[in-house]
Protein backbone atom coordinates (compact mmCIF):
# COMPACT_ATOMS: atom_id res chain seq x y z
CA UNK A 1 0.00 0.00 0.00
CA UNK A 2 1.64 3.61 -0.52
CA UNK A 3 2.22 6.04 1.76
CA UNK A 4 -0.03 9.00 1.92
CA UNK A 5 1.53 12.15 0.62
CA UNK A 6 2.44 15.32 3.42
CA UNK A 7 -0.10 17.40 1.47
CA UNK A 8 -3.06 14.25 1.40
CA UNK A 9 -2.27 13.65 5.03
CA UNK A 10 -3.19 17.60 5.34
CA UNK A 11 -5.95 17.72 3.97
CA UNK A 12 -7.30 14.89 5.97
CA UNK A 13 -6.01 16.48 9.53
CA UNK A 14 -7.91 20.03 8.98
CA UNK A 15 -10.97 17.90 7.75
CA UNK A 16 -10.91 16.29 10.85
CA UNK A 17 -11.95 18.48 13.66
CA UNK A 18 -14.68 21.12 13.37
CA UNK A 19 -12.60 23.94 15.06
CA UNK A 20 -9.47 23.72 13.13
CA UNK A 21 -5.73 23.83 14.00
CA UNK A 22 -3.58 26.57 14.28
CA UNK A 23 -0.54 27.24 11.89
CA UNK A 24 1.87 26.34 15.36
CA UNK A 25 -0.35 23.03 15.61
CA UNK A 26 0.16 21.85 12.33
CA UNK A 27 3.98 23.02 12.14
CA UNK A 28 4.37 20.32 15.15
CA UNK A 29 2.12 17.66 13.91
CA UNK A 30 4.08 17.48 10.80
CA UNK A 31 7.27 18.19 12.01
CA UNK A 32 8.10 20.97 9.22
CA UNK A 33 9.22 24.94 8.69
CA UNK A 34 6.57 27.41 8.52
CA UNK A 35 7.34 28.12 4.91
CA UNK A 36 6.77 24.68 3.70
CA UNK A 37 3.74 24.29 5.20
CA UNK A 38 2.52 27.52 4.10
CA UNK A 39 3.41 26.40 0.69
CA UNK A 40 1.32 23.12 1.37
CA UNK A 41 -1.64 25.56 2.61
CA UNK A 42 -1.45 27.55 -0.47
CA UNK A 43 -1.01 24.26 -2.87
CA UNK A 44 -4.27 23.17 -1.00
CA UNK A 45 -6.23 26.15 -1.23
CA UNK A 46 -5.69 25.84 -5.15
CA UNK A 47 -6.52 22.38 -5.41
CA UNK A 48 -9.68 22.78 -3.25
CA UNK A 49 -11.06 24.79 -5.96
CA UNK A 50 -12.30 22.18 -8.62
CA UNK A 51 -13.32 19.94 -5.39
CA UNK A 52 -15.98 20.22 -2.99
CA UNK A 53 -14.60 21.23 -0.03
CA UNK A 54 -12.97 24.57 0.63
CA UNK A 55 -10.00 25.75 2.70
CA UNK A 56 -11.83 27.65 5.50
CA UNK A 57 -8.95 30.24 7.21
CA UNK A 58 -9.54 32.55 10.36
CA UNK A 59 -7.10 34.95 9.69
CA UNK A 60 -3.98 35.81 12.22
CA UNK A 61 -5.30 38.48 14.86
CA UNK A 62 -2.68 40.90 16.72
CA UNK A 63 -3.05 39.99 20.28
CA UNK A 64 -2.13 43.50 21.53
CA UNK A 65 -4.13 45.78 19.42
CA UNK A 66 -6.94 42.89 17.84
CA UNK A 67 -6.17 44.45 14.34
CA UNK A 68 -7.16 41.36 12.22
CA UNK A 69 -4.56 41.10 8.98
CA UNK A 70 -7.09 40.19 5.91
CA UNK A 71 -5.96 37.95 3.43
CA UNK A 72 -7.17 35.02 1.48
CA UNK A 73 -4.78 33.61 1.07
CA UNK A 74 -2.51 31.26 3.93
CA UNK A 75 0.23 33.55 5.40
CA UNK A 76 1.88 33.94 8.96
CA UNK A 77 2.86 37.94 9.49
CA UNK A 78 5.05 38.14 11.91
CA UNK A 79 4.73 42.21 13.47
CA UNK A 80 1.63 44.11 13.35
CA UNK A 81 1.52 46.76 10.83
CA UNK A 82 -0.74 48.76 13.54
CA UNK A 83 1.11 48.87 17.10
CA UNK A 84 4.13 47.16 15.88
CA UNK A 85 4.31 44.15 18.19
CA UNK A 86 5.02 40.75 17.54
CA UNK A 87 2.21 39.10 19.72
CA UNK A 88 0.45 37.64 16.69
CA UNK A 89 -2.35 35.08 17.06
CA UNK A 90 -1.68 32.56 14.53
CA UNK A 91 -4.64 31.99 11.63
CA UNK A 92 -6.39 28.81 12.11
CA UNK A 93 -7.08 26.33 9.15
CA UNK A 94 -9.86 23.69 8.56
CA UNK A 95 -11.31 22.11 5.22
CA UNK A 96 -14.82 21.89 5.01
CA UNK A 97 -17.75 21.29 2.53
CA UNK A 98 -18.80 24.49 0.16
Amino acid sequence: MAMKTRRLRLRELLGSREEGFALREIEDIFEIDRSTLLADLRHLQMSLRHAEERLFMVPARCDACGFIFASEEPKAPSKCPSCKRRGILDPVFKVASA
